[in-house]
């Protein structure tokens, strides 16, 4: 196959190997993807639990022979549509031979052939060689980016048209799949049958913004510590992207928090959401910013 290291395979991977494999890498490569699987390795025996029960339990298990010897380890979990890839790691004596981007490739392939339509993982947006990887492979970052705000001082964005109202968490599900299905379009698919779990912000408060007494946006608030920036996500409707309505509703969320004097990260529902407002919040002060963590994802 194009791409694949000579000599590399994948194999069903057994006990002893997984054993091997796991005692040549650390905690944080273990948990690269996935970070509940280092903090397994971070365990007494924690890599015995990962071998013999944490990894079989996710899904398939696949050893990276490289000329018959254990080289890496791809863990994938098989979900509606696609496959989620947990853990991705080559021991450092086999680095530097292209092993990682043979593995995807052969996943991909593997995927393919057992009629899934995608294939993705979570990484560490720092990681460059991971990310760069990834690329090579055909996978693509969904959603990497936010807008921030260093220092809130004051906002001109015009007569507040636009107030908010408490909301329920459980409403979030349809804005964020609504949203993704028009601004990542690419993506929509996937976002909706087995990805918006992980979009979902856990603890917070939600709320919708209001013109007069109809609702054309969602909100969401993250918990922080005093003097961190404020955390918005916002979903809204298309025609409100980048408009004042959305500047409005903006200013309506940061004049409830007394937000003056703190930092704001503002995430959106999708890329294109993201793009227009981007250029309607420029001009104020807001610069991108990479998410710790991005999707990548592939279609097969």
């Amino acid at each position: 196959m194009k791409g694949v290291t000579p000599g590399a395979q994948l194999a069903v991977a057994n006990v002893l190997e997984t054993r091997r494999v796991l005692a040549a890498l650390r905690p944080d490569e273990i948990g690269a993807l996935d970070p509940a699987l280092g903090e397994w390795a971070g365990r007494p025996l924690g890599r015995e639990a990962l071998a013999t029960a944490v990894l079989p339990t996710l899904g398939s298990v696949f050893m990276c022979l490289m000329n018959i010897e254990p080289a890496g380890l791809i863990a994938i979990t098989r979900l509606n549509i696609g496959a989620r890839i947990h853990l991705l790691a080559v021991v450092p004596d086999m680095r530097r031979r292209g092993l990682s981007r043979s593995m995807l490739l052969l996943a991909v392939d593997h995927a393919g052939t057992n009629n899934l339509d995608w294939l993705w993982m979570e990484v560490q947006s720092d990681n460059d060689t991971a990310m760069k990887t990834a690329l090579a492979c055909g996978f693509k970052r969904y959603l990497p980016q936010f807008l921030r705000r260093s220092v809130i001082s004051q906002f001109t964005f015009g007569p507040g048209l636009v107030h908010i109202e408490p909301a329920q968490h459980k409403v979030i599900s349809r804005w964020l799949v609504d949203e993704a299905e028009i601004g990542d379009a690419w993506a929509g698919e996937l976002i909706r049958e087995e990805v918006s779990s992980l979009l979902i912000p856990d603890a917070g408060a939600v709320y919708e913004c209001m013109l007069v007494d109809r609702t054309i946006g969602l909100a969401h608030i993250a918990p922080r510590r005093d003097g961190e920036s404020v955390l918005l996500t916002l979903w809204m409707e298309r025609d409100t992207w980048g408009t004042p309505l959305e500047l409005q509703a903006l200013k309506a969320l940061l004049n409830h928090l007394g937000a003056q004097s703190v930092g704001v990260d503002v995430h959106f529902g999708s890329s294109d959401h993201m793009r227009l407002a981007y250029a309607a919040l420029r001009p104020h002060g807001f610069k991108p910013a990479l998410k710790p963590r991005v999707l990548m994802l592939r279609q097969l």
